[in-house]
């Protein structure tokens, strides 16, 4: 499994038995499973890096921790 440092996007994961590829997952880049996969790769929670998850749309949102604690003051 693999994610690069643009987080949710350039990530996957391949699979090989014997040389031979047996999985190749590679999701489309912002996609919850792209987002999900390098947050797991990068050991970080989604919510904490400001992506929470939005019922309606089955995707995460972006949102800039900084500018609402900013909000709130």
């Amino acid at each position: 499994m693999w994610a690069d440092e643009d987080f949710g996007y350039n990530t996957g994961k391949k699979e090989y038995e014997n040389g031979e590829e047996m999985l190749c997952d590679i999701p489309p880049g912002g996609s919850k499973e792209a987002l999900e996969m390098a947050a797991e790769v990068h050991d970080v929670d989604l919510a904490d890096e400001g992506y929470l998850y939005n019922e309606k749309t089955g995707e995460y949102e972006y949102h800039n921790p900084e500018e609402s604690m900013s909000l709130k003051m």
